[in-house]
């Protein structure tokens, strides 16, 4: 039985003329769709994922309530303790994502396939792929703060399993005061365990392609050739080509990686 309109609520009868007038977003050609989405969500900058530690709830924060302005401090064993992680993406137009479950398809590619995402430690890398579920499948580039390379061979082993990524972008601190070799062999355990991970032989070329070198932060040139009175072998203009043919070199030495056919 339809009710009469003088008994229709006056705040519902508002929202249902409203929906009437929604624009049907939804019903827009594909292209048309995918522009806008692009236009909201693909960034002219890399996105920085930022990971928060928020810890578990603990007796000793809550008020004691003897007086209305003391609290306890917080006292947090970090061993007993859960963590929660959370990732801030800052302001880049994610919300779309919820909401509907059609612009969540469609908007998930877009999001983390047309950004470049960065971090600020190697493991928040890891983490930020392992929380954003579906959306890992569609990263193409990530550049992961690569300071400590101690944690490198146990990061790129999740890095591997990222199926449509095109670029790892690690960074490079170019340092005249100690060889381009010595470089290299801070690198070497992570990156060979990176392209190893291919099964097929095309699987870790394509890996190894993936890897891009890009220089950071060096010091002055001209204060280590005053003070040696000689050229450092390896420039910061040079040294990531440099590293990328010496990476070849030993994973093909160490028969991981076959040799191009015109024997580059």
């Amino acid at each position: 039985m339809t009710k009469p309109a003088s008994m229709v609520p006056k705040k519902t009868a508002d929202l249902a003329q409203q929906g009437s007038s929604i624009f049907p977003f939804e019903k827009l050609p594909a292209e048309l769709k995918n522009k806008i989405y692009f236009n909201l969500l693909q960034c002219d900058t890399q996105i920085t994922v930022r990971r928060r530690t928020v810890p578990k709830g603990d007796p000793a924060s809550t008020r004691r309530g003897k007086k209305k302005s003391e609290t306890a401090p917080v006292a947090f064993n970090w061993q007993k303790n859960r963590r929660t992680r959370t990732f801030s993406f800052g302001s880049h137009g994610a919300s779309i994502l919820r909401t509907s479950s059609t612009i969540y398809k469609d908007t998930l590619p877009v999001l983390y396939g047309a950004n470049r995402f960065a971090s600020e430690g190697l493991l928040s890398m890891v983490d930020f792929i392992a929380s954003i579920g579906p959306g890992k499948k569609h990263l193409r580039d990530i550049a992961p703060a690569t300071l400590n390379y101690l944690t490198l061979a146990t990061a790129t082993n999740s890095f591997a399993n990222l199926e449509r990524l095109e670029r790892l972008c690690l960074y490079v601190v170019a340092d005249y005061w100690r060889s381009a070799e010595s470089s290299f062999q801070e690198r070497q355990k992570g990156l060979v365990t990176y392209v190893k991970a291919g099964h097929a032989p095309e699987q870790r070329r394509r890996l190894f392609d993936t890897i891009h070198f890009v220089v950071r932060n060096y010091h002055r040139m001209d204060v280590y050739t005053a003070l040696t009175g000689k050229e450092p072998e390896v420039t910061v203009e040079e040294l990531p080509a440099w590293l990328k043919r010496r990476l070849e070199k030993c994973l093909i030495e160490r028969k991981i990686l076959k040799p191009l056919e015109d024997g580059l």
